[in-house]
């Protein structure tokens, strides 16, 4: 095999083994020059110095000075490399090791912490209103045959919203007593008790037989008059066409008038929560917002006058004022 060689002054020889030294990059399994270098071991370097490094004297001298100047350079290039290789076997790098490690703040948590407190609702989005009030129905104990009950819808109605009005509550036997005699009254202050209009019913039953004063009667009102009247604090006694409310508690086809008390309002479902006197299904029952204002005609007082055209009238009942 050919052997490079470095001449010295004195003739003396270094002789190196190109076939160990092929590549400036010290071998450490990574791809270099091209080719895989074979894994560098110390023992190896220094045997292969004490193998291929001689100092051959000539004529009995003595190494010249720039010989060992030679010998001294390779060996720091060579310890340099295995150096180099072995600092690079480490995924971290020596720079990374003869550092400090950084301080690493820790990022701050994002997302809701049950400790919180929750968000406020958004402006503009409105929350459930249910205005709280006893229930019973018309005929509380089903005697329906009597027309007194069975027409008693604007008294029932009347006598639910006063009572929630001034705070107070209601039983089956107080609606019951409540029916007949405003019923009486009726008829005997007005000659008739059975189908009462929107307007009758303020002036004749709620200002007339309660002395109730916090109502109002308002005409021709819009889907949303009504639902800002109920986030208002108030609620509504409105007269229906019981056909159109499509309840299947109702006798079938339904009343054509009617009344009840519209006390609450779900913007998320869209529906009215009622009172419904003319059901004992009727507490709390809802309607579709839709059904329940298509449904809203006012009608003549007298007994099942014919009705022209739809008018969208209601009765407000606010608190009593403290």
């Amino acid at each position: 095999m050919a052997k490079a060689s470095i001449t010295g002054s004195r003739a003396s020889k270094i002789a190196i083994d190109p076939r160990l030294i092929f590549c400036l990059n010290i071998p450490t399994n990574d791809n270099c020059c091209g080719k895989i270098c074979p894994p560098v071991r110390l023992g190896t370097w220094l045997s292969w110095l004490e193998r291929t490094v001689h100092i051959r004297e000539v004529g009995g001298s003595n190494p010249s000075v720039p010989t060992i100047l030679k010998i001294i350079s390779i060996t720091f290039v060579i310890g340099f490399l295995v150096v180099y290789g072995f600092t690079r076997s480490f995924s971290t790098p020596v720079s990374r090791l003869l550092l400090p490690s950084p301080t690493v703040e820790p990022e701050p948590t994002i997302g809701f912490s049950p400790s919180l407190t929750p968000l406020p609702t958004p402006t503009g989005v409105r929350n459930k209103v249910d205005n709280k009030m006893d229930f019973a129905a018309q005929a509380p104990f089903g005697d329906w045959k009597d027309s007194r009950q069975q027409d008693g819808c604007e008294e029932a109605s009347s006598y639910i919203a006063v009572q929630w009005g001034k705070g107070l509550g209601l039983t089956g036997e107080t609606m019951l007593e409540k029916v007949l005699d405003i019923s009486s009254y009726l008829q005997e202050k007005y000659g008739e008790s059975r189908d009462t209009s929107a307007r009758d019913t303020v002036d004749r039953i709620i200002k007339g037989y309660f002395s109730y004063p916090s109502v109002e009667y308002l005409e021709d009102v819009s889907l949303d008059q009504i639902i800002d009247i109920l986030y208002s604090g108030s609620v509504i006694i409105a007269p229906m066409n019981g056909r159109l409310l499509n309840n299947p508690n109702f006798t079938a086809p339904g009343p054509e008038r009617h009344m009840l008390v519209v006390k609450g309002y779900d913007p998320v479902k869209k529906e009215f929560i009622t009172n419904d006197p003319g059901t004992r299904q009727g507490k709390a029952y809802v309607y579709p917002q839709d059904i329940l204002y298509n449904a809203i005609r006012d009608y003549s007082t007298g007994y099942h006058i014919p009705i022209n055209g739809i008018k969208k009238n209601i009765i407000v009942v606010s608190r009593l004022s403290s």
